[in-house]
């Protein structure tokens, strides 16, 4: 009863206190407690360092997995309206497969054709290329598959900015009657840091001495100047068309039984020396193919005079040693097909390395947002209550 009684008091007083509030002073509180509530939500919304409430997937960089593989190839797609006003977006295709496995009946490895049970991916992004992952982009998942399949999805950044900066990924498969899972974690190469252009520039003055017309890079030891051994190539060609250039970038690598992985980002250097994401493949450790991209639109309206690209490469008992090299030619010097004769540039010295609409910030906000709108509302419904209220005390002091 004492609490039934102190609740009643308590609403009393408060009612009271509302009712002797006037005009002004109800609309001076709504209009506060609407200006804290909006900081809030721009707070929330806009803050694109605080990444403390994403959930980030707790995978590792995988050199090699023995079983099954996810490769990630993301192209950056840039288009214009007819005012000139360009639009990005980022073509993410994943590439599932299974390692060969040793044959009961032949001499020769065999596709094991794994159940995709299970496939999903999402990307952390950020606003801008150099910024820190400020949201989680969720694409769509996938089920019943047989691997090798591919998936190919579509980032775009028409009404939000969000450039991929993490890829991650978990597949599911069945082999032998067990579903097993294997996680990838990748880091997407967005934007150069001083240190890699130097590098880069380093090893153009060297081709431009030693072969200036060189499409690729040879992938070579580079840490021992008498060594011959090569792992592969990594060449580019560009088509000249009405809009500009049709690119396309291609890796080869010598021996694909060996365990490899290799992680490649290239960029379009415009005459405002600003490095624009091109093509891009990461996690390439395929047994079976080439990677090859073609056809992807170098508009003139960028105003690209280069391209650049850095390539690692990690080998290796488990693909945990790596190389790491740097390519930049005119894009005017590039060949027009990957069956004409490409040339390749020796890798400078200098360039040895040894060894993310489904984004969560905007959730935060409307959530938040929906709250203020509901409060304010509330605050109105008081605020009417309260005029009546007074009203009909006027007229029953007046009668």
């Amino acid at each position: 009863m004492e609490n039934k009684e102190i609740k009643q008091n308590f609403f009393k007083n408060l009612n009271y206190k509302v009712n002797a509030m006037n005009k002004t002073s109800i609309i001076l509180f709504i209009l506060i407690y609407a200006l804290i509530l909006g900081g809030i939500v721009g707070l929330v919304a806009n803050n694109s360092d605080d990444s403390n409430y994403l959930f980030i997937p707790p995978y590792e960089h995988v050199f090699y997995n023995d079983e099954v593989s996810s490769q990630f190839s993301i192209v950056g797609l840039r288009t214009f309206d007819d005012d000139d006003e360009m639009t990005l977006k980022y073509r993410v295709v994943a590439g599932i497969e299974d390692r060969y496995i040793e044959s009961d009946t032949s001499s020769s490895k065999i596709d094991p054709n794994y159940e995709i049970t299970r496939f999903k991916m999402n990307a952390g992004t950020s606003k801008t290329l150099t910024g820190q992952v400020n949201s989680i982009y969720y694409f769509t998942e996938h089920t019943g598959y047989t691997a090798p399949t591919y998936h190919t999805y579509i980032l775009d950044n028409t009404s939000i900015k969000q450039n991929p900066k993490t890829i991650y990924s978990e597949i599911e498969y069945e082999k032998d009657g067990e579903v097993k899972a294997a996680t990838f974690k990748e880091e997407i190469f967005l934007n150069m840091t001083n240190s890699e252009m130097s590098a880069l520039a380093a090893s153009y003055d060297v081709m431009q001495d030693s072969n200036p017309e060189a499409s690729g890079v040879t992938l070579k030891d580079i840490s021992n100047q008498t060594s011959q051994s090569e792992f592969g190539k990594l060449y580019f060609i560009a088509v000249s068309s009405d809009d500009g250039y049709n690119g396309g970038a291609r890796i080869s690598i010598d021996d694909r039984t060996i365990p490899y992985h290799v992680d490649m980002q290239s960029w379009i250097l415009t005459s405002d020396n600003e490095y624009l994401p091109y093509i891009g493949v990461y996690n390439y450790t395929s047994e079976t193919h080439t990677y090859t991209e073609t056809n992807d639109l170098i508009d003139s309206r960028l105003n690209g005079e280069y391209i650049c690209a850095k390539l690692v490469y990690y080998f290796g008992e488990n693909a945990n040693e790596k190389y790491t090299y740097y390519y930049k030619q005119a894009i005017d010097k590039l060949p027009t097909s990957f069956n004409s004769e490409n040339s390749t540039t020796e890798p400078n010295d200098d360039t040895v390395d040894t060894v993310n609409t489904n984004t969560e910030n905007i959730w935060w906000g409307i959530g938040i947002g929906v709250g203020a709108v509901a409060l304010s509302l509330i605050g109105v419904v008081v605020y009417i209550q309260t005029k009546k209220h007074k009203k009909s005390k006027t007229k029953e002091k007046e009668s």
